[in-house]
């Protein structure tokens, strides 16, 4: 009886990028980039997500954009986790208004907006998909990291209302998540550094998620995205 020794497949190439990445030595991950293009295999959902986290955490927003460019003409949905990574990976690049109009169609899946501001969500939704090649489906629905990660996004650059008005989103919404310790430490951390001497502010009204804020007085911190936080 002939042996034939297994050949590496998808999963193994996929994995040798997950090591080389978490490893955090780019002489690695572009050796593991070369033997994944040398093998022939397409890249995967899984493979797109470590790569989209990766540039995340080094604040690479061109290659975020040409991975999900990339996700798109290859008719692989970017899913709840690549959507959270992507916030964080804005954010982090001086883009949180675009971070803002993810969660804002997110929020539409949920409670739909009426009117005027229905129209606002759909014209978000075709600026994400068209300029950003992010198409967020409606049967997509913000999750617990998700949550937290707007909370912190908010809080850290200062836009108290807006992190709270998640939080209560958070709490609230026929989908409530219960509130993790990273959306509390964020909001006591955004107050403690952008609430002294701003006086009393009126908590009302929705915002208008345009991420808009005062400058940032600490630094974000990029946080592996997961499916449960």
């Amino acid at each position: 009886m002939s042996w034939a020794p297994e050949k590496p497949d998808i999963t193994t190439y996929t994995t040798l990028l997950s090591i080389a990445v978490r490893s955090k030595q780019y002489v690695a991950i572009r050796h593991a980039l070369k033997l994944l293009r040398q093998s022939g295999f397409s890249p995967t959902r899984f493979t797109h997500l470590i790569m989209l986290s990766f540039y995340a955490r080094t604040n690479q927003l061109s290659k975020v954009r040409s991975t999900l460019h990339e996700m798109k003409q290859q008719g692989i949905e970017v899913g709840i986790i690549g959507l959270n990574t992507c916030i964080w990976a804005f954010t982090n690049n001086g883009r949180m208004d675009v971070a803002c109009l993810i969660y804002r169609v997110l929020r539409h899946n949920v409670v739909p907006e009426t009117g005027s501001k229905a129209n606002d969500v759909a014209a978000a939704a075709c600026y994400l998909r068209d300029t950003e090649h992010l198409d967020i489906p409606p049967d997509l629905l913000p999750n617990r990291a998700l949550y937290t990660s707007m909370i912190q996004c908010s809080a850290y650059r200062g836009n108290m209302v807006q992190a709270l008005h998640v939080f209560a989103d958070m709490l609230s919404m026929p989908s409530c998540h219960p509130p993790s310790m990273a959306a509390f430490r964020a909001i006591f951390l955004g107050f403690y550094r952008h609430g002294r001497g701003l006086g009393p502010t009126k908590f009302t009204g929705r915002p208008n998620y345009t991420g808009a804020a005062s400058a940032g007085a600490f630094s974000l911190e990029f946080r592996e995205p997961s499916a449960n936080f």
